[in-house]
């Protein structure tokens, strides 16, 4: 009786943890995909760039010329590039330049020492941004301050 007792016990939390695996969170991939189709053209591209340019310290005259030299890099892309860059000293149209060429985002970031955390925080920051269809709130109240 207390082997079965054990074995369901022991099923139940293999169960539980297979369906905690199935709601990880997207790949990081997916996640640079999904801002790219959320702030395709209009407002909300400007409202990316805007959000990039507060989370990389970059400012959008130089994304602009980015997207302007690389349309397919996107908003992530660019993002990316410029934090990659900023870690690196390695200008970000380089970085543009390897993923458009293949490589992936996470062994760009492994291969230059840049934790992947850092790169997924500035992506969800940027798509929360988006998805408000506004700017940063840190810039809104240095606007209010002028």
């Amino acid at each position: 009786m207390k082997k079965i007792a054990f074995s369901i016990l022991a099923a139940g939390l293999v169960l539980s943890w297979g369906a905690g695996a199935l709601g990880a969170e997207k790949k990081f991939e997916d996640k640079a995909n999904d801002l790219n189709a959320s702030a395709k053209g209009g407002h909300k591209f400007e409202v990316a760039i805007h959000a990039i340019s507060v989370e990389t310290g970059v400012p959008e005259d130089r994304l602009l010329d980015m997207h302007r030299r690389r349309p397919e890099a996107g908003p992530a892309g660019i993002l990316n590039a410029s934090v990659l860059a900023d870690h690196t000293k390695v200008a970000p149209e380089e970085f543009l330049t390897r993923h458009q060429k293949g490589a992936k985002w996470e062994d760009l970031a492994h291969k230059y020492n840049v934790p992947i955390a850092q790169l997924d925080s500035k992506l969800d920051h940027v798509q929360r941004y988006v998805d408000a269809g506004r700017a940063p709130e840190a810039t809104r109240r240095r606007e209010v301050l002028r």
